[in-house]
């Protein structure tokens, strides 16, 4: 009776409906196995989840569901999560770690690890036409079209490089491309 009122709660936790907990693994969608799959962990109520790629192959709807769950169960409770997602690590994480390749390249608060690329990022518009001469020369990180032939072009570098840059509020995102840009030997920085 007690696991049945715990699976229950935490179906109730992540969203799910009882009937969900009733249906055949084929009958539901890759979002809705991934709550089924927590759900049952949270059911045993553990101090410590480790989770790969929680949010992987959930749509952007899903995902903001799922992160919400997590970052409330994680409250009291170490959850470690390896993922390539970046957003889902600046929503839920209090603590980052950084590795490649096996090795670790910084660790911290999200807020210390952004430092390193603190004044490194900029945006500014340009001319749909000197697009390809700037993604040559740049770390582009986003860009948006504008109307009128313009581009917002979100970039990392030491300094402005486009005539008009505006200093960027830097994200887990940039610190990413900053420590693993695609460069000839040297080119890895650390935190």
């Amino acid at each position: 009776r007690e696991v049945d009122r715990r699976v229950r709660e935490a179906a109730q936790f992540v969203g799910l409906r009882e009937d969900m907990l009733e249906k055949s693994p084929f009958e539901l969608s890759g979002g809705q196995k991934r709550r089924v799959a927590i759900a049952g962990v949270i059911a045993m109520e553990p101090s410590v989840l480790i989770l790969d790629e929680p949010t992987g192959g959930l749509d952007p709807g899903e995902r903001v569901r799922f992160r919400n769950y997590l970052a409330e169960f994680a409250q009291g409770r170490i959850v470690l999560i390896s993922t390539h997602i970046v957003s889902d690590v600046e929503y839920i994480a209090a603590q980052n770690v950084i590795m490649k390749e096996g090795r670790l390249i910084c660790s911290g608060k999200t807020e210390e690890l952004l430092g390193a690329v603190a004044g490194k990022v900029f945006t500014a518009a340009i001319g749909q036409d000197e697009l390809p001469r700037y993604e040559k020369a740049l770390r582009i990180v986003s860009m948006r079209g504008e109307p009128g032939g313009r581009v917002v072009v979100r970039y990392i570098s030491e300094a402005p490089e486009i005539p008009g840059s505006h200093p960027a509020e830097p994200r887990l995102e940039d610190l990413y491309l900053w420590l693993f840009r695609q460069e000839p030997a040297g080119g890895e920085e650390t935190c």
